[in-house]
């Protein structure tokens, strides 16, 4: 199996999201930027297959951008658009250390 670097990764995932964006599975902004998003339960430990949304809003009510799904090591790459994020980790029967944390992309 070849192994992909960055900027490999980063193309196989425009071009992910471009495909889920058109089948109306995942909401993005246009010109979006890349953003690198780990999910930790509240032990501290990466959350595989944990969705990750962002809305504009810090009670987590107005959805711009997600789902995106966490890797093994809890991380999600996440096309988000530029300027102030909540971000949002779910999966069933998980509590998360930092939901609705603010970002700035």
């Amino acid at each position: 199996m070849p192994v992909l670097d960055d900027e490999d990764i980063a193309n196989v995932t425009q071009a992910v999201l471009s495909a889920l964006v058109t089948a109306g599975l995942a909401v993005t902004a246009p010109g979006g930027v890349v953003t690198r998003v780990q999910c930790n339960d509240v032990a501290g430990s990466p959350v595989e297959g944990a969705q990750v949304t962002s809305t504009s809003d810090p009670e987590g009510a107005r959805l711009v951008a997600g789902p995106f799904v966490a890797t093994h090591e809890g991380l999600a790459t996440c096309m988000l658009p530029k300027g102030v994020q909540y971000i949002w980790c779910y999966k069933q029967l998980v509590t998360f250390a930092d939901n609705g944390r603010q970002v700035v992309v």
